[in-house]
């Protein structure tokens, strides 16, 4: 029984196993920055202040170039709102074509990105699952480890000293055997002794159910409002660019 589970906890901890994607490898193998530009260590270091910094420099360098795209789009809006309409010629004008490249171009970059948040969301959606099938294997081999100490101290207890008693009696006139059967008592004794002062992980197999439920919970929840969100700026994209190739003041400012 216990070759069995430990081949079961084997075969399921070989199922468990994560690989990083060869993208995930590549970003984390880019240099990284600590708030005053020093570079740090790249290495998967989550509880380092340094490599702290530098996950919170990337934040922050999305958020610097989110702020220059939100001022050049309201210069761009009071420009339009504030020049007055000229009156439209047959020719194209020049600045209306640099416009339009313009327009074209951002409409991709920002079309490419939530392309790239819809997969990113995707990936961490499949890393969450995966941890959370890691948590129900530890639960499934804890509960394996108790139930397989549980067996094993019953039969010490009841069928080896039945079995015993019984050799004890049919060898009651050898004495050596008797002395044979005493010490493998006291052997017996000292092994279910050593089993009881095991731990029990009827706690920690609770713990587990619980957490992979709320992680579960927590994950279905956050993955749908991503994709919401994802779905919001791809609609505000589509809306910005209708904007730009009609020239409408309200679908700008909207």
């Amino acid at each position: 029984a216990s070759g069995e589970c430990g081949r079961d906890v084997v075969a399921g901890g070989g199922a468990g196993d994560y690989l990083a994607p060869w993208w995930a490898t590549w970003l984390h193998g880019l240099p990284h920055l600590s708030l005053n530009l020093q570079a740090v260590p790249s290495a998967f270091r989550p509880r380092d202040a340094d490599y702290q910094q530098s996950l919170l420099f990337l934040a922050l360098l999305g958020a610097v170039f989110l702020g220059l795209n939100l001022i050049f789009l309201g210069i761009y809006l009071i420009c339009v709102c504030c020049c007055k309409k000229e009156e439209e010629t047959e020719t194209k004008r020049p600045n209306s074509c640099c416009i339009t490249w313009t327009a074209v171009v951002a409409g991709l970059i920002c079309c490419a990105a939530v392309g790239i948040g819809f997969y990113g969301n995707s990936e961490t959606n499949d890393g969450v699952y995966q941890l959370i099938y890691a948590l129900d294997n530890a639960n499934h081999t804890l509960s394996g480890i108790d139930s397989l100490v549980s067996d094993t101290t019953t039969k010490m207890k009841i069928a080896l000293e039945q079995h015993l008693a019984r050799l004890n009696e049919i060898f009651a006139t050898r004495g050596d055997y008797v002395q044979t059967l005493k010490f493998l008592q006291q052997m017996a004794d000292n092994i279910v002794l050593q089993l009881s002062g095991l731990p029990v992980w009827g706690d920690m197999t609770v713990d587990l159910s619980q957490v992979a439920s709320e992680v579960s919970y927590v994950e279905y929840y956050r993955w749908l409002s991503y994709l919401l969100l994802f779905i919001l700026n791809l609609v505000i994209c589509l809306i910005a660019c209708l904007g730009l190739a009609k020239h409408s003041k309200c679908l700008l400012i909207m």
